[in-house]
């Protein structure tokens, strides 16, 4: 519910212009999806909740960065993360018209990207199974990691 917004001075005199303020229900945010990505940013994140509103003022708060929001329906909204100097998990809330989501666990997690420096041996039977260990930095502790050599998952 929107509402004229009119400021008195000494009582007596009304501002002049028309301003309003929106009332809105609470924005909750449940979930994040995904919920890590990059440090150098650009990860496409869909933010899961209640209470949103069709505005064009929406915003991702990732810690202390905002990044902007697209509305798709009252429970999704799309933002792309920013960029962040270091790996670390970042809480995560929604702004609305400069309304913010109630306060939540929500977090968002940068990861270092991967880097591969070498792969040891170079050649390998077109019949497969050979065994090839790969050299680099950011693959993490997990265990969604494999190899894509040419079309063919490993």
């Amino acid at each position: 519910m929107a509402v004229e917004v009119s400021v008195y001075v000494n009582g007596e005199d009304k501002s002049v212009g028309s301003l309003s303020f929106r009332y809105m229900d609470p924005i909750v945010v449940v979930g994040a999806s995904p919920d890590y990505g990059s440090t150098a940013g650009g990860s496409a994140v869909l933010v899961y909740g209640v209470g949103f509103v069709p505005m064009t003022n929406i915003a991702c708060v990732f810690g202390d960065e905002s990044s902007a929001g697209r509305y798709f329906n009252s429970t999704v909204v799309e933002c792309t993360s920013p960029a962040s100097s270091e790996s670390c998990a970042v809480s995560l809330k929604l702004s609305m018209g400069g309304f913010e989501s109630e306060a939540s666990a929500l977090s968002f997690t940068y990861i270092t990207p991967a880097s591969v420096s070498e792969i040891s041996p170079v050649f390998g039977s077109t019949g497969g199974d050979t065994d090839v260990v790969v050299t680099g930095s950011g693959f993490g502790a997990t265990d969604e990691i494999y190899c894509l050599f040419g079309d063919s998952e490993s």
